[in-house]
């Protein structure tokens, strides 16, 4: 193997380790501006415009941010450092310090750049880019991946030269060892992630692409390292491509496109919601804590009839409560459905629909009426719809949104995921229960009326992002090939995918074990009540916004349709004091029955205004049975996305409003396109027939119920929009 000499070096001249050292500091310095300026720009959001911060969730959430994209860039910057070294050392040139933070800061900026104008980019380029055929791979990889290919290579060839010729058990055994390496790291971000990501399509693709890249950097460093027999200069060559081309596409990776997932890591963003006056509150007023499972349909529940045991501490619960039995939903949608359960109106009465998408202040929500009366009020969310921007904040002291940290990010390094992915990953609910706790202690030390209200978002898709998201499938195989199956929902929307009977129970599964990490956060709140001696001073609500569709009638996703799947929700009350245990209520109720509910058992007077809808679960059985009913506005968010998406889709069965009623044997279902839809519940509980025909008679009777209870949507008064990308 022919020998090269050294250049001369001055004494400025770098080392490789010195020139690493440099470049990683100016990418860590540039990773740190990054994470500040991603928080400048949530600050600077209207979500946040009349937010009052809590400073120290400020700066966790800004540090947290900081130290990992510091890290991340640094990791990459040294790889570009090793790069700009050997290429030095190849022609006999000495690097000095400013040339190398020169062009280090130059690969920087490039890098930076080339992240900032994706974010601005609009909606319809990005989509473009989808349809071209670059769903899985974003424009960054190749970027990236040249660089740490070049970082990479310059380091093996360095050591390569500096140990000479070892022997071939070494190189056999270098080989093996960086291929545990690539096995052991991308196990670790596939496990913590739990979502298809970049290798992560479909299939046995992502055991095909480890298994690639562990034999290349295997093979490669074998090559490099073993003795050379003929032509040693093409062995080296072919072993440093090999090893760099496979190092580069472990580190250089980058979040596909479309994301279906949001990032891990989280930020704590806490606001101030209401300055009303705060009289004192009346003498042993019952606390309240309202959890709403967002996306729970009542038969995820092991009490509902869940023929695996997935909600072991809600069934305690239960038993020592009331469980209502036919609870439903009025809209199949979180933002109007919380703004039902707020005002205890329909969505037609209080306007905040998918249309129009903004709670007029006219409407007074239940949290306003308990801050008027003393109530310290508390609202954490996973989901951002329960915020200022669409007006549903009001009367909360505080609100805290644990959601995404970088919203808009569309994608980010593989080193940066492989940092997150150290960490259990949820839909925020850890950090909301924890929240949650934490200010139930405090009221409970300072003796004063609590309302917290919760809402979690564990069993929303995408299925499988709990640490539970495993524990209903019978093995590791078993959960790779659930994690596999296509969740997207505008696919099946649109007749693009049709899955199978066992694509469907595999999401199931993933969801169920969803159910189960998130029964196991809500314990935590139960037990926190019990050690603070207020749980029987306590009102507390376990229910849902809306239910889900999972694959019973091809679907996925709980925006689509009216079918019961999506609006029977599981509601649990345990009445404060000495009220009613263990007893299950089998009439008709709705979530908008939980506002006069509250405002009852905390002794508030409420006037039934004429658009007053929900009926207090304190007052005695009606005398007639009740219907229950629905409503479903055009999903303008969802249609835009299905048409970017599959411009030869026919959608008219999606663009239209859809309002039902039910009773104990029938439910009927009106479109504004003209269809009638009615479903016999007792024979075909699942709504797969229509016999309208068969029975026009009871078509009638609950046409007329539905006329009355439903009338024109009313003017709205708000601004607020939603955009296909948040529309979830």
């Amino acid at each position: 193997m022919e020998s090269i000499e050294a250049p001369q070096h001055g004494s400025r001249a770098l080392g490789l380790g010195r020139a690493m050292l440099l470049a990683a500091a100016v990418g860590a310095l540039g990773g740190m501006l990054y994470g500040v300026s991603e928080n400048v720009r949530i600050l600077a959001s209207r979500e946040m415009a009349s937010a009052r911060l809590d400073l120290l969730g400020l700066l966790a959430s800004t540090a947290q941010a900081v130290a990992l994209d510091a890290i991340a860039m640094g990791l990459l910057l040294a790889l570009v450092g090793a790069a700009i070294w050997a290429a030095a050392r190849s022609r006999n040139k000495a690097l000095d310090p400013p040339a190398l933070l020169g062009i280090a800061a130059a690969a920087l900026t490039l890098i930076l750049v080339r992240a900032g104008l994706w974010d601005i980019v609009e909606e319809p380029i990005k989509q473009a880019f989808v349809r071209a055929g670059r769903k899985f791979i974003s424009s960054e990889l190749w970027l990236i991946s040249a660089l740490s290919s070049m970082g990479v290579g310059a380091g093996v060839w360095a050591g390569a030269r500096r140990s000479g010729h070892g022997r071939r058990l070494a190189g056999l055994a270098l080989g093996l060892l960086s291929a545990a390496v690539v096995w052991s790291t991308w196990s670790l971000w596939l496990a913590g992630d739990g979502q298809t990501e970049p290798l992560r399509v479909s299939g046995n693709w992502p055991l095909i692409a480890l298994t690639l890249i562990a034999g290349g950097i295997a093979l490669g460093l074998y090559l490099l390292v073993a003795p050379a027999t003929r032509g040693g200069r093409r062995q080296l060559l072919v072993g440093g491509a090999l090893a760099t081309v496979s190092v580069a596409c472990l580190a250089g990776g980058t979040m596909g496109l479309p994301r279906r997932k949001p990032p891990l890591t989280r930020a704590i963003r806490q606001g101030k919601g209401t300055d009303l006056p705060r009289p004192t509150p009346p003498r042993n007023a019952p606390n309240v804590l309202w959890i709403v499972m967002d996306t729970a349909r009542a038969d995820a529940l092991s009490c509902y009839g869940n023929p695996r045991k997935t909600t072991p501490h809600l069934d305690a619960l239960a038993a020592d409560a009331t469980l209502y039995e036919r609870a439903f939903t009025v809209v199949p949608w979180t933002l109007p459905s919380h703004a039902s359960m707020f005002t205890g109106k329909l969505a037609c009465r209080h306007g905040c629909t998918d249309e129009r998408p903004w709670l007029d202040g006219r409407h007074l929500t239940v949290a306003e009426l308990l801050a008027r009366h003393g109530y310290r009020t508390f609202c954490c969310t996973a989901n951002p719809f329960i915020s200022p921007k669409y007006n549903l904040a009001r009367g909360f002291d505080t609100y805290a949104i644990v959601s995404t940290f970088s919203e808009g990010r569309k994608r980010r390094l593989l080193v940066r995921q492989l940092l997150d992915a150290l960490s259990p990953s949820d839909h925020g609910g850890h950090a909301a229960t924890r929240l949650a706790r934490a200010w139930i202690a405090d009221c409970a030390e300072a003796r004063q009326p609590f309302f917290v209200f919760l809402n979690c978002m564990e069993a929303h898709n995408p299925y499988g992002s709990t640490p539970a998201k495993g524990r209903w499938l019978p093995d590791k195989k078993a959960l790779d090939k659930a994690l596999a199956v296509s969740q997207d929902y505008l696919a099946y929307a649109a007749g693009a995918r049709a899955g199978t009977p066992e694509d469907f129970a595999a999401l199931r599964a993933l969801y169920d074990g969803d159910m189960t990490y998130l029964d196991e956060r809500i314990a935590g709140l139960i037990a926190e009540l019990r050690s603070r001696n207020v749980l029987n001073d306590t009102l507390v609500i376990v229910t849902s916004d809306h239910g889900e569709e999972l694959g019973e009638h091809g679907l996925l996703d709980h925006c689509f349709e009216l079918y019961n799947t999506m609006l029977h929700v599981p509601l649990l009350i345990r009445y404060p004091g000495t009220g009613p245990r263990g007893t299950r209520c089998a009439d008709i109720v709705h979530t908008t029955d939980l506002f006069p509910t509250v405002l009852e058992a905390v002794g508030i007077a409420w006037p039934r205004t004429p658009d007053a809808h929900g009926r207090s679960l304190f007052a005695p059985p009606a005398s007639a049975p009740r219907h229950a009913v629905a409503e479903r506005y055009v999903s303008t968010p969802w249609a835009a996305g299905l048409m970017e998406r599959f411009p030869r889709w026919s959608g008219v069965p999606l663009w239209r409003r859809l309002r039902c009623v039910q009773n104990e044997g029938f439910k009927y279902v009106w479109a504004s396109d003209g269809e009638e839809r009615l479903f016999d519940l007792r024979s075909d509980p699942g709504e797969t027939k229509n016999v309208i025909a068969r029975h026009p008679d009871e078509a009638r009777e609950l046409r007329a119920v539905l006329a009355a209870e439903i009338p024109t949507l009313p003017a709205n008064r708000g601004e607020a929009t939603v955009r296909p990308s948040e529309a979830r």
